[in-house]
């Protein structure tokens, strides 16, 4: 069995998108660094409009 990693950005313009990606873990660290990314983000009040 086989287990892919979904990417899935979207946002308010109209952007919606998915992407399978077969490299479960990349795709997983990916999400988790974008996460945090967006975290300190909005800490800074940078406005990031691309949610996965």
């Amino acid at each position: 069995m086989v287990q892919y990693g979904r990417l899935r950005p979207s946002n308010s313009t109209g952007v919606n998108e998915e992407y399978q990606i077969s490299h479960y873990e990349a795709a997983e660290a990916f999400g988790n660094a974008f996460e945090e990314y967006r975290r300190v983000c909005k800490v800074l009040k940078i406005i990031i409009t691309v949610t996965f």
